[in-house]
């Protein structure tokens, strides 16, 4: 169901004039977000975001310690690689 369906059943399952329009929007809009999804494998698009952004930062953290690196050294090398798959993600 899409954001303007979930919002025109609001208003008129409610009852609810037109002039309470946007507060019914802001509550489809927090319904979308807050119930799993088909298409997120049963999860809410919350949580998927939050796996995402958790992912990234446990990637990017172990980029951190590659300062003060020897360019050229193995080491570097894979702090360069880690970079690199963390960019074909995004």
């Amino acid at each position: 169901m899409t954001l303007l369906e979930k919002f025109h059943c609001i208003l008129s399952n409610t009852g609810l004039s037109k002039s309470f329009s946007i507060e019914a929007l802001v509550y489809a809009c927090h319904l979308i977000n807050k119930l799993p999804s088909s298409a997120t494998g049963g999860k809410t698009p919350l949580k998927v975001w939050l796996e995402k952004v958790a992912q990234d930062y446990n990637l990017l953290s172990n980029l951190v310690p590659c300062q003060g690196r020897q360019i050229g050294s193995e080491s570097e090398e894979r702090c360069v690689h880690g970079f690199q798959e963390m960019c074909e993600r995004l």
